[in-house]
């Protein structure tokens, strides 16, 4: 079975999200959280809005567990970043 993400802007890691605005980091655009591009990549987790480190630790807030940063996982939220 096929991640429903998969593909989708809302999942990539140069998907700049910003309230409801989701801007291409390459061209510009924006497609919403449901739209695609030739340049998609998977979120990972260390571009995601649930990671953070402490203590030396990678955690996820969202499952409330250590994580690695190079996981890719379908609860991806993309940080907050200016356009």
């Amino acid at each position: 079975m096929s991640d429903e993400n998969y593909k989708k802007c809302k999942s990539c890691r140069f998907c700049i999200h910003s309230v409801s605005s989701w801007t291409c980091h390459f061209t510009g655009g924006d497609s919403g959280p449901e739209g695609t591009c030739a340049r998609y990549r998977p979120g990972i987790c260390e571009s995601c809005g649930y990671y953070h480190v402490e203590g030396g630790k990678e955690m996820c807030d969202a499952l409330s567990r250590e994580t690695m940063g190079l996981d890719v996982c379908s609860l991806y939220e993309p940080k907050y970043r200016s356009v």
